[in-house]
């Protein structure tokens, strides 16, 4: 037995109803929509017959809704009023109107900073692009400030977001040439105890990360010194100023201090580092997909070997995801 669909109505002809109930008469009406009176009064017909309701009370004038047509017009304005605005956010998703408001953490902004910029401009006519800490580019995201934001930050609860996986990191541990490299896990935790621990200042996702596993090796933090930026962080290492717990990208921010610093991997970390591209939308989900992709072609063709042969072996900690969008 074949089910009768459900009868929806055409933008249209709720426009016509909506300016009919609003002006009380046919007439204005119709001037208003530059149509006839016999147009509109068909059209509200036809509108009444398919949903089997009377809208109007035609025996007094100006016209008066009746609890339908009033439940409709509440209903047909929010209809309208949502139909415009995806029309016009369908508009301006075209590129001589596409204007995109993008943020980068450090990390992303430092190492892929420009490939990003060249991938967007052929995508949008505008582009503002900004950089700075996890946390203040969320806020942005959450004010609707920004588009789109490419940081460690997943936004996993913002259900609305539309989230692609660029790629992971793995935490290296990275101490001074001047001290022997720890060849065990328990050389990290004899490390710990006797060099000053290293690590990004309170604004930084990536502080968060790394003190996890200071926590697990289980020492007091009795010398901190929290800094802002990579580069000053591989610096003070590279100077014997401690140690610290970093991802690849970040290591090769700091690669002009490569020759004085050692990179060991240990498998017991198991701390990672992911790094996302948010939008708040998914219009533009494609557009995110098209970033991931210039980026993971220009790292494959340019800086993979670059950073290989800075720090031998670091690339091996660095992985794209496949891609696939997360809702």
């Amino acid at each position: 037995m074949s089910k009768t669909k459900p009868f929806i109505p055409e933008t249209r002809a709720l426009s016509v109803f909506k300016e009919t109930a609003v002006t009380g008469s046919v007439r204005e009406a119709a001037e208003r929509l530059s149509m006839t009176s016999a147009a509109v009064s068909q059209t509200i017909r036809v509108l009444e017959g398919r949903l089997g309701v009377e809208l109007f009370n035609r025996k007094v004038r100006p016209l008066e809704l009746t609890a339908a047509g009033r439940l409709l017009l509440e209903k047909s304005e929010e209809i309208l009023r949502l139909t415009t605005r995806m029309t016009e956010a369908i508009r301006t998703l075209t590129p001589e109107h596409l204007s995109m408001r993008v943020g980068l953490s450090e990390s992303v902004s430092e190492t892929f900073g420009p490939i990003i910029g060249k991938s967007l401009l052929s995508l949008a006519a505008h582009v503002d692009m900004r950089t700075g800490f996890t946390e203040t580019l969320a806020q942005k995201m959450a004010s609707d400030k920004l588009d789109i934001v490419i940081s460690p930050e997943s936004f996993i609860d913002a259900k609305d977001y539309a989230r692609e996986a660029l790629l992971t990191e793995d935490y290296l541990v990275v101490t001074p040439k001047t001290v022997p490299p720890p060849a065990t896990f328990e050389d990290v935790v004899r490390l710990g105890r006797t060099l000053p621990y290293l690590r990004y200042n309170s604004e930084s996702s990536d502080r968060l990360q790394s003190e996890r596993l200071y926590r697990r090796l289980g020492l007091e933090q009795t010398s901190v010194v929290g800094v802002e930026s990579s580069y000053t962080l591989v610096g003070l290492v590279a100077l014997g100023q401690g140690w610290c717990l970093m991802p690849p990208l970040g290591i090769w921010q700091g690669r002009q201090w490569a020759n004085n610093v050692n990179v060991t991997y240990f498998a017991q970390t198991a701390i990672r580092r992911t790094q996302w591209i948010v939008t708040k939308s998914e219009a533009f989900a494609p557009i995110a997909k098209a970033i991931k992709s210039e980026i993971e072609t220009a790292y494959r063709k340019n800086l993979e070997d670059l950073i290989d042969k800075t720090h031998p072996g670091l690339i091996e900690h660095v992985r794209f995801a496949e891609s696939r969008t997360r809702h």
